[in-house]
């Protein structure tokens, strides 16, 4: 695979410089065409208990198209979640593991010379601590016995390693190593173990819940999708700033349009419907906006429900695999096609690939570089 990236995460701000020229646009068409132009409650007199007056609307009218902007280049700007690249290679359990050339591989979570000799270095330095002080020890044994853990080291179904956490007692008494614990179930989709991914392209073990975005480069934690048109990823650190852009752009568009359709009723009152190009102006300026309202809004609505109650991931909700074997309808029977036909069939069926597998053929919400678009 191609090197991780050592600079920053986020694209040229081309979609974000295009998305402000046309915030700022409907702003001015907004003052000069709808807010100087409309006939406000407020104006007269006897009307000085009305609920807006072009000095709030005003005001309202900058509040929104500055939120927009502002969500843009907190979202664009803002680290979305990187999880920095290992620059020292390979991590050492994982070299261990390959060199085993072994499909499962099973070790102690707690032995004394794992990676980098830090768990023996913290080992040495618990055991001496203990041996020194006998009021710590006896608290220790008061908090009751540990669970003994094991790290299981297999590959997944795209070739790349996983490592998961599991406890020794759920293992099979006579084949430690194999595909199942004991129960049958396997511990990758097992609620009581913690499987991650290793990233080849970084060399990290990725938190849970993290994925690899190959136009970004890096891995992302709770990567959601690599936005093509803000230049950046949306992921755990600037998904609020998301559905705050989206909130506001949506909001910004209904209002606006609102007005416009306001000044529009005004013109048609007052006969002049289709004796001037304003008419036409305001009607397109208005549609333009009802669709970005439309759009926006109910998005930004959706990605904060889905964020706060459900909290699932648009990748998730894609359906994206776990780690583990889990082969598509389309490629199982494509490769039962293909063992089952004779020479001359096999040609016309073609040969199946080693990586069908859900969510490959075309699916943009893959794990280890593909990004789910907008």
């Amino acid at each position: 695979p191609a090197p991780a990236k050592l600079v920053k995460w986020s694209d040229r701000p081309v979609g974000c410089v295009v998305i402000v020229g046309w915030v700022l646009v409907a702003f001015l068409l907004q003052e000069f065409c709808v807010t100087r132009r409309l006939d406000w409650p407020g104006d007269s007199p006897g009307d000085r208990d009305a609920w807006i007056t072009i000095a709030s609307w005003r005001i309202a009218s900058v509040v929104l198209a500055a939120g927009t902007c502002l969500g843009l280049a907190l979202v664009h700007f803002t680290d979305p979640g990187v999880v920095p690249p290992n620059p020292r290679g390979a991590e050492p359990d994982v070299d261990e593991y390959l060199a085993t050339n072994r499909p499962i591989y099973v070790v102690p979570a707690n032995r004394p010379n794992r990676a980098n000799g830090e768990d023996a270095d913290e080992t040495k330095a618990t055991n001496g601590h203990s041996k020194t002080t006998n009021g710590r020890s006896k608290s220790n044994e008061q908090r009751g016995p540990t669970i003994e853990l094991v790290l299981r080291y297999a590959k997944d179904w795209r070739g790349q390693p996983i490592r998961t956490i599991i406890p020794a007692r759920l293992l099979h008494h006579e084949d430690p190593e194999g595909p199942c614990l004991f129960d049958g179930r396997a511990p990758e989709f097992d609620p009581r173990c913690v499987t991650t991914t290793y990233c080849v392209t970084c060399d990290v073990w990725r938190p849970p819940r993290t994925s690899h975005c190959r136009v970004c480069g890096y891995c992302m934690e709770r990567f959601d999708h690599h936005c093509p048109v803000l230049g950046t990823c949306i992921a755990a650190r600037n998904m609020r700033w998301f559905a705050g852009f989206l909130l506001y752009a949506g909001l910004a568009c209904s209002a606006y349009a609102a007005a416009a359709v306001a000044r529009v009723s005004q013109l048609c009152t007052a006969g002049d419907c289709v004796k001037t190009w304003e008419l036409w102006v305001l009607l397109v300026y208005a549609l333009f906006l009802a669709w970005g309202g439309l759009t926006l809004a109910p998005f930004g609505v959706t990605t904060l429900v889905w964020l706060a109650c459900v909290d699932v991931t648009t990748k998730e909700r894609l359906g994206a695999k776990p780690p583990g074997v889990a082969r598509s309808a389309r490629g199982a029977r494509r490769r039962r096609d293909y063992e089952g036909a004779g020479e001359t069939e096999r040609t016309a069926v073609g040969r199946p690939r080693d990586g069908d597998a859900a969510g490959e053929d075309g699916d943009a919400a893959g794990e280890d570089g593909d990004a789910a678009g907008e």
